[in-house]
């Protein structure tokens, strides 16, 4: 009759240590595939999280509805919108570990001291899931964007186009001068000793715009004279004189006689400045 019995306590042992290296085995290659699974997800989640806010970023109006949502200074830790250093971005199971403006060049300033930069949004963030969590992922631009900023460092806008800069405000036009004429008709049965009396208030004097004596003779330049009455009134307050030559009535004229025996006209126009 055969001897038969059980395992042997060393059999048992054995086996055992084979059943727990194979355990062991298992459950590394599960926790790998669980770790490889969550990389993949959480990549995801941050690309998607990347992605809404490039979104925003690229679009002037929510680029600078998302700076402005809380005033903020430039150059001080960055926030858009909800984003923020220490931010726990729930929904795409990550927490912001740093969010900035890098690399900011300055592009413009206006005259009031309003200032445009170009730069980059720049997103760094961490898994918050319980096997991964803690693990830092790689920066990731979001958007190059421009960043207007008030005189006093304010962010106020953001985007993809550059915002136009403030220009300075247009001066008013200068008022256009009140203009005063003296005009004499040719007539032979009047003495052409033309008396002229121009007028300025004080802190203002004449400034001639046109002059001309006879006109109306043939062969006179139609600016003849002009020159003369500049040379007297130009820069005065007041000035007077008599608008004829030396062969007429008084020989008080201020000019040579350009056409004898012609009755001549004369013209003159002028402002105060």
């Amino acid at each position: 009759m055969k001897n038969q019995r059980g395992f042997g306590l060393i059999e048992v042992m054995i086996t055992l240590g084979i059943m727990s290296v194979i355990m062991l085995g298992l459950c590394t290659a599960i926790n790998n595939a669980i770790l490889v699974s969550q990389t993949a997800d959480t990549k995801q989640n941050l690309t998607s999280l990347v992605g809404s806010t490039a979104g925003q970023a690229l679009n002037q109006v929510t680029c600078t509805a998302a700076v402005t949502a809380t005033p903020q200074t430039y150059g001080q830790p960055f926030q858009f919108g909800l984003l923020h250093t220490g931010y726990n971005a729930a929904q795409y199971n990550v927490t912001v570990q740093d969010l900035s403006y890098s690399n900011p060049t300055l592009i413009a300033t206006a005259y009031d001291g309003t200032a445009i930069y170009y730069g980059t949004i720049t997103l760094t963030a961490k898994a918050n899931r319980l096997v991964y969590g803690g693990q830092v992922f790689a920066p990731r631009v979001v958007a190059a964007v421009y960043l207007m900023t008030s005189p006093a460092g304010i962010i106020t806008s953001c985007g993809a186009v550059m915002p136009n800069l403030p220009q300075p405000p247009t001066p008013p036009p200068p008022p256009v001068p009140l203009v005063k004429t003296f005009d004499f008709d040719a007539d032979p049965l009047v003495c052409e000793d033309f008396p002229v009396k121009a007028r300025c208030p004080a802190g203002q004097t004449v400034s001639v715009d046109s002059a001309a004596y006879g006109a109306n003779c043939g062969g006179v330049p139609p600016n003849y004279g002009q020159a003369t009455v500049q040379a007297l009134c130009n820069g005065q307050q007041n000035c007077d004189f008599t608008a004829g030559n030396v062969n007429n009535c008084t020989d008080e004229g201020v000019f040579t006689d350009p056409a004898v025996n012609c009755p001549k006209s004369f013209h003159m126009a002028y402002h105060c400045q």
